[in-house]
């Protein structure tokens, strides 16, 4: 299984990175900005792709957009301190699969990764 984490923030790569590990992921990818992560899908066919939306040069609602577009089959975890309703509805219309509010407890990022992981396995 492959996974892109697409932030800006070391930080919260680094967790998810970790958290993914403990899941039994290793082929893990990340892109600092919405740019880098297009580039990264373009080339590379992802499982999983972790997207925050707001980053520079591209916003992660771009970058979903295009995940869409091009890698339908992906599944979309949107991590993100943005919970607007408008922003949730926008990301609800375009398919993503799960919504992680930051800043995030480990526990919960855990429980819908591994989730995600094993309804992705099962199919």
């Amino acid at each position: 299984m492959k996974v892109l984490i697409v932030d800006d923030s070391d930080f919260t790569r680094r967790i998810l990175a970790s958290i993914l590990r403990e899941l039994g992921i290793f082929h893990i990818d990340e892109a600092v900005n919405g740019i880098d992560a297009v580039k990264q899908i373009d080339k590379t066919s992802y499982d999983l792709i972790t997207v925050d939306l707001v980053m520079p040069n591209s916003s992660g609602i771009d970058v979903i957009a295009h995940i869409k577009k091009t890698r339908p089959q992906a599944s979309i975890i949107v991590c993100s301190s943005v919970n607007a309703k408008e922003t949730v509805m926008q990301i609800v219309k375009l398919g993503v699969d799960d919504f992680i509010l930051k800043p995030f407890n480990e526990n919960k990022v855990k429980d819908v990764l591994s989730r995600r992981i094993s309804q992705l396995k099962a199919n």
